[in-house]
């Protein structure tokens, strides 16, 4: 059913951290989207490249969207269309469908995405932030009970958006909270969680897994009265919970690294770290990260290779840009980096720094542009 060995990845293996923790994942190549409505056709080529088959993003965009649908369905890539396309370029390999799951049972979504990952060896494309992008997970790490049962723990993703790192690591509670939440688009997906999967195949039999839901980590974070939490500890303790225990504090001679990041949520009323890592002898990274996690350092929410999508500009360069960008203008930026859950901002890297140009409120992007809206103007999804 699916591809030649060469890209597969240690399907259902203990992992060399911890035998507890398990994984079922593919190695899939990161296509970034060309153009802002080519999210469902960049993972589309990410898919057909999984098949040694090669495809142009604007060629797989006129073969997906139909205009009539559109109308309709207000899905830029409707994933009719995704399946239409795949369907017919794969004809030989295989037939894709669609799982539609109801919320709030995101239980069956992520059963749908490991029967992708672990029967069909098939990379899973979902529709993801109410229907506003497509990303393609190639991965779903879970712990493995001794009764046989299993536990959802997170997922690996390639998201096709600008600058996003390649094979970032995600929660499975912030997957199932932040990113693969209901459709609000058109009439035939709405309020459907969306998974392309492979029509062929017999059903899914009853696997026993369930998301783990609020966990807590095992080992306890203790902290001397008085004395702050180590940024940097919380983080390994947190991305230690998930059984990735080979990852170390960074040490000097290797790159320049940041200190620990302090984020607010837009309204000030809770915070996350982000902090570089070590996780460079660790087979499912081998590079520096970031790990952004809770501020008590009880939860993990997401894990990227350092790289473009986190280089954060300071405060000095900061103002700089903005002077540049408005020259003569009255310039103030609030110091304290935010995030909260929009269209520009879809991951808990993409921070940003809350600024006044003569009295207008405005927000600088990680990618150094300055926007008036966290909200992009747009008609339709996907």
């Amino acid at each position: 059913m699916g591809p030649s060995t060469s890209s597969r990845v240690a399907l259902l293996q203990p992992l060399a951290d911890s035998d507890q923790y398990q994984e079922s994942r593919l190695k899939v190549d990161r296509i970034e989207q060309e153009r802002d409505w080519y999210c469902g056709a960049a993972c589309a080529v990410m898919f057909t490249e999984f098949f040694q088959v090669d495809w142009d993003q604007t060629q797989a965009y006129a073969k997906i969207h139909d205009p009539a649908r559109f109308e309709i369905e207000q899905l830029y890539s409707d994933p009719s269309g995704i399946a239409r396309f795949l369907n017919t370029v794969l004809a030989e390999k295989l037939s894709v469908r669609i799982a539609e799951c109801d919320p709030p049972d995101a239980k069956t979504t992520l059963d749908s995405i490991l029967r992708c990952l672990r029967r069909l060896e098939l990379p899973a494309l979902c529709l993801t932030h109410g229907g506003d992008h497509w990303i393609v997970v190639e991965g779903i790490r879970y712990i493995e009970h001794l009764d046989g049962s299993k536990d959802y723990i997170g997922v690996y993703i390639q998201n096709p958006w600008y600058n996003f790192s390649p094979n970032a690591y995600v929660d499975v509670d912030e997957f199932v909270g932040n990113w693969i939440t209901p459709n609000v688009w058109g009439r035939q997906w709405l309020n459907k969680r969306i998974v392309m999967s492979d029509g062929d195949a017999t059903a899914i039999a009853e696997n026993r897994i369930s998301p783990v839901g609020n966990r807590q980590i095992r080992a306890a974070v203790t902290v001397s009265v008085g004395s702050p939490p180590d940024p940097t500890s919380l983080a390994l303790r947190a991305v230690r919970a998930h059984g990735f225990t080979s990852i170390r504090a960074t040490a000097g001679g290797g790159a320049t690294v940041r200190a620990p990041v302090r984020v607010s949520d837009t309204d000030s009323r809770t915070f996350y770290w982000i902090v570089m890592l070590d996780a460079s002898d660790v087979a499912e990274f081998q590079a520096f990260v970031y790990a952004a996690v809770s501020e008590d350092g009880q939860k993990l929410f997401e894990v990227a290779r350092s790289g473009r999508q986190l280089d954060i500009p300071t405060i000095d360069e900061t103002r700089q840009d903005v002077a540049r960008l408005k020259p003569g203008r009255a310039i103030v930026v609030d110091e304290q980096l935010r995030w909260g859950k929009h269209f520009m901002t879809p991951s808990r890297f993409d921070v940003y720094y809350n600024v006044t140009v003569d009295g207008e409120q405005f927000f600088y992007l990680r990618n150094r542009t300055l926007v008036s809206s966290l909200e992009a103007p747009r008609r339709a999804g996907g």
